[in-house]
């Protein structure tokens, strides 16, 4: 009996470090997405009007995107584009 709860202990404890390295993996993964949109963002600002009117943005829709929370990045740049 000992034996099994000790068991049924370590396989909860390797799922608890499976599910917490899980979670630590996608929030890298997360982190490292919103770097690479900000530093997208903050080239795309550096570009003149010109050249952001020829790709259908304005230069407050950029800074309103890059203002925005991480799930709503690539929405909000769509939306400013006409796009669904």
């Amino acid at each position: 009996m000992t034996v099994n709860a000790t068991q049924s202990g370590n396989a909860r404890g390797h799922l608890i470090t499976v599910l917490t390295l899980a979670r630590v993996r996608q929030r890298l993964k997360d982190r490292n997405r919103f770097r690479q949109r900000r530093l997208a963002y903050a080239r795309m600002l550096h570009l003149d009007d010109r050249m952001l009117r020829d790709i259908g943005l304005t230069r407050d829709q950029v800074a309103h995107a890059a203002r925005a929370p991480l799930s709503e990045d690539v929405r909000l740049l769509r939306r400013a584009q006409g796009k669904p």
